[in-house]
Parts: structure tokens; C-alpha cells; sequence
């Protein structure tokens, strides 16, 4: 015998919701996002479109309490307008969308994108505080995986002034936010961008398994880096499968010694990708205490602290100008490498350049061998000044 057809609007939310509860995987949300992850599966009536679902820190509160104070809805397209339901709104909250603008046509022609897109600048002022829903498919015309996009960002070398437009951009338009870290320590590169990262943004941290480098041939050191990237790779590639944005940010610059670079060369043979170059380091720290480090026909050496101290002693002595970089514990080797090479006498060293507790000396100077990994030993050319 067929179920009775329900016709109660009550009854039928219960059932819905029954059912939803039952068959869904919302084990990957908090109570708060449940709630909603069930009323969104609800209206589209597929239960496996939770594993598509992403929330930002703290994102359902936010909306809650930006509706309670009276915040605008604002929505790209009539079909998202009129699937809201005004009468749930606690605070007769305006839903605003553009769309039919008689400026609108004239806009998209203008500036080459749809009318959608066009219709978002009429927003202006109410964006401040407001809730956005927009529908997936907005970018009429286009293919949805244009937008899924893998984007290197390098950040610079710690003062979050250093940082380019570009990359503040890139930012403030990423779906998803992924950065680098020590297990248990709070990510550089986000402190520094922390300021031009959506509140809405989905952020992925990437912790490393191990974090003091040892010789590049140690098979421990090299299967555990490895495994971490390939890791890393995967979950930024659940995001791109997902058409949505992944800026990856690194200090310095992207392809510069940094991480980034590892997931670059996993994805971008399936990705579209786009790297923004950031202020080095190393050329924080020169710019920082002033120091011009080559011109004319002088050789500029980058090295790694953790080369063997014959091979540094042998590099120096054959650069004009040289950078040390990832200090840490072989400072002490650095030191004796420079002295070897004739070199420490014009070697300065810089910790925390370009930050306003920079610490700057001569290396002859500094009393002690201990310093942080991201420490940079310059030694400056120039030597024949014209």
C-alpha cells in the first residue's frame, strides 16, 4: 500500500529532513553547518551534494548575526532573488539583485563579461556587512572549469606593506586560501596576508611533517617531504575539482625557494595556473639596511646554509656577492665557511629584515651561533665602485 501523499508544508520539512539526516555524510560539519547543509540539500534534493559544501571559519554565525542586524541579501540573479523566502528573514531584510538595471546590457558590452557580472557593480555601497548568494553558474557562457584556477602567491618578506597589488587581488578574489606551516606554529606567509584574505574564504593549512632540512640524498628527509607534497597536492585538487580558486601563498617569492613551487609542478599539467611574483627575502634585507649588494660585472651567489662547509667555503671565495640563506642551525659552519673564503669581515647578518624588530649586525660581531632559520647572511659586492 502507497504512503499517504503528504500535504502538510510542516510534515513535509520533517520527512525531508528525516531523510536527509539518514542518508547525508554530514559528519564533516559542525552543528551549526548541518543545519544548513541540510536545508541547502533539502532545496536541490540530492543528498551526495554535501561532500560539495565548504563553510569558512565561523561563516554561519557571521550570516546569522549580519540578518539579525538588518544586512541586505544580495544575489546575482532573479532565480536566486525569488528562492528566498522573506518571510524567514528575522529583520524584513532587503534581497536586492541588479540584474534587471536598465544599465546592465550596456555594462556587460562594455566591459566583455555577462550580464551578471556586470550587474554586481551596481551594488556599491550595500555590500558593507551583507550576505551574498551567488548561483553557481554565473559565468553564463563560459566553461565552469575556467574558474578553477591554482595561483602561487608570494607574499614577500614580512612587512604586509611589501606585499603587491596583485597579489592582494588575487586574495581578495580566492575561493580558497592554502598556507604553509609548522605543525602547532601559526603560518608567516598568512600573518602577513591576513589582512587582504576574504572572511568567506575556505582556508587550507599545509602542515609540514618535518621542518629542519638535512642533506637533499637523506632517504628519510626525502620520502616524508615528499609524501607531504603529494598530499598537499591532492587536497588543493579536491578545490580546483570543484571549480573553485586556490590561492597558495609563501613568503618571499613563489617559485624563489618556496613551497609552492612543489605543488606547481603536481598540478599545473592539469590546472590553469598563475603565479605572482613576490619581494625576495633577500632583497628585503638589502633594501632594509641599505645595503648595495652588486653592480656592474659582479657575480651574485645565492647559497644554501645547508650545502657542506667545503663547498660554501669554495662558492664564496669564488663570488663577488653573495646571500646565505636558511641559516638556522649551520650558522656556525656559515661562519667559519666566510672566514675560510676571506669573506666575514664584509658579512652582515639580518634577522627578521624588513619587520620593525629587524635585527641587524656584522657576523663578526654577532656573539653567538644561533639564529632562525629565515636569518639571511648578505655579503655585499661593490668592491671597485666606480
Amino acid at each position: 500500500m502507497a504512503e499517504p501523499y503528504l500535504r502538510d508544508g510542516a510534515a513535509i520539512y520533517e520527512r525531508s529532513f528525516a531523510i536527509i539526516r539518514a542518508e547525508a555524510d554530514l559528519s564533516g560539519f559542525s552543528v551549526e553547518e548541518a543545519g544548513v547543509a541540510i536545508r541547502m540539500i533539502h532545496a536541490c534534493g540530492l543528498v551526495d551534494a554535501a561532500k560539495y559544501f565548504l563553510f569558512g571559519h565561523g561563516v554561519v554565525a557571521a550570516a546569522r548575526a549580519a540578518l539579525a542586524r538588518g544586512a541586505p541579501v544580495l544575489c546575482d540573479a532573479e532565480m536566486v532573488a525569488h528562492g528566498i523566502t522573506r518571510a524567514r528573514l528575522p529583520a524584513h531584510n532587503e534581497v536586492f539583485c541588479a540584474l534587471r538595471d536598465p544599465s546592465v546590457p550596456a555594462r556587460a558590452e562594455k566591459f566583455g563579461t555577462t550580464r551578471s557580472a556586470a550587474a554586481l557593480e551596481l551594488w556599491g555601497d550595500k555590500l558593507a556587512g551583507a550576505v551574498v548568494a551567488i548561483r553557481q553558474c554565473a559565468r553564463e557562457g563560459r566553461d565552469m572549469s575556467e574558474t578553477a584556477r591554482l595561483i602561487g602567491v608570494g607574499v614577500g618578506p614580512g612587512d604586509p606593506e611589501l606585499l603587491t597589488l596583485k597579489a592582494a587581488r588575487a586574495l581578495r578574489e580566492a575561493d580558497v586560501v592554502a598556507h604553509f606551516a609548522k605543525a602547532g606554529n601559526v603560518s608567516r606567509a598568512r600573518a602577513i596576508a591576513a589582512d587582504h584574505i576574504r572572511p568567506a574564504a575556505v582556508e587550507l593549512p599545509l602542515l609540514y611533517p618535518v621542518t629542519t632540512e638535512i642533506p637533499p640524498g637523506a632517504p628519510a628527509y626525502c620520502d616524508k617531504i615528499a609524501a607531504f607534497y603529494d598530499d598537499g597536492a591532492a587536497a588543493v585538487a579536491v578545490h580546483l575539482d570543484a571549480h573553485r580558486s586556490v590561492a597558495v601563498i609563501c613568503e618571499g617569492d613563489p617559485l624563489f625557494y618556496g613551497s609552492y613551487m612543489h605543488l606547481h609542478v603536481r598540478l599545473a599539467s592539469r590546472y590553469r595556473t598563475e603565479v605572482i611574483a613576490g619581494v625576495t627575502g633577500m632583497s628585503g634585507c638589502w633594501s632594509a639596511i641599505g645595503a648595495p649588494i652588486a653592480q656592474g660585472n659582479d657575480v651574485f651567489t645565492v647559497l644554501p646554509g645547508t650545502l657542506a662547509e667545503d663547498e660554501l667555503a669554495r662558492r664564496l671565495a669564488d663570488a663577488d656577492a653573495a646571500a646565505v640563506m636558511k641559516l638556522g642551525r649551520n650558522l656556525a659552519k656559515v661562519r667559519r665557511a666566510l672566514e675560510r673564503a676571506g669573506r666575514l669581515g664584509r658579512a652582515m647578518y639580518v634577522e627578521r629584515g624588513t619587520m620593525a624588530d629587524a635585527v641587524v649586525m656584522r657576523l663578526a660581531d654577532k656573539p653567538d651561533d644561533c639564529a632562525p632559520y629565515f636569518a639571511t647572511v648578505l655579503v655585499a659586492g661593490w668592491e671597485r665602485r666606480p
